[in-house]
């Protein structure tokens, strides 16, 4: 009996093989911790430069014709009893607006080919072309034309009456993904001792943030407003 117990207190005692097991326990929660760094560290880079290509976009969009269609050329009168040049902001003398406010027009800068008998559709897609090729390699690599949204919206306090129309111009990035490229989801689970379930699109994809940056248009010293 003595032999016996000499014997499981030795077994107890016995330290071969600790480290692999520790080695087992730690392993995946360095990986997870290591891969998210990666991951994490990744996506707050690209969230930085693609807000730095939105305020690229929008400069560009505020000095160059309209990418949307139906974007107004001059400031329309919103009353009546108000002469061209008076300052949108500048009280009406019907009581209502100096200039007529529009409803924002808003699209994408994924237009199609312009046709050739079309010079404004020409334009537009010039300029949506030049936008995308500044900003493409800022953006994350799954993103499109069609990810940048650009938004016309009358201000009251821009323009004067009959001169260029002087819209805050909106530059958004939308409805775009962030892929993983680490599996930090198995992992997770794995560090978790398997106490934890993931989704394998949520661990791999996720909603990347939308971000957006306004100017207000330039006239482009077309001329000064005065009441």
């Amino acid at each position: 009996m003595t032999r016996r117990r000499c014997h499981i207190r030795g077994l107890w005692r016995d330290q071969q093989g600790s480290v692999l097991v520790e080695l087992a326990m730690v392993l995946p929660l360095t990986f997870l911790l290591v891969f998210a760094i990666f991951d994490y560290g990744r996506l707050f880079w690209l969230i930085s430069s693609s807000r730095k290509a939105t305020e690229m976009a929008v400069r560009t969009a505020v000095v160059r014709p309209p990418v949307c269609p139906g974007v107004p050329e001059r400031h329309a009168t919103g009353g009546s009893g108000d002469r061209f040049g008076t300052l949108c902001r500048a009280p009406a003398n019907s009581g209502g607006t100096v200039c007529a406010s529009i409803a924002p027009i808003q699209c994408t800068l994924d237009d199609a080919s312009p046709s050739t008998s079309d010079k404004d559709e020409a334009a537009r897609h010039a300029v949506s072309q030049e936008i995308w090729e500044r900003i493409s390699p800022l953006l994350p690599p799954t993103a499109t034309a069609q990810n940048i949204r650009i938004t016309y919206a009358s201000h009251p306090d821009l323009g004067f009456l009959g001169g260029p129309f002087t819209p805050e111009i909106t530059v958004e990035i939308v409805d775009l993904d962030f892929e993983f490229v680490m599996p930090i989801g198995p992992l997770a689970e794995v560090a978790s001792g398997g106490t934890t379930t993931y989704s394998t699109d949520w661990s791999r994809i996720i909603t990347f943030p939308s971000l957006s940056t306004s100017l207000p248009a330039e006239d482009l010293a077309h001329g000064v407003g005065e009441i």
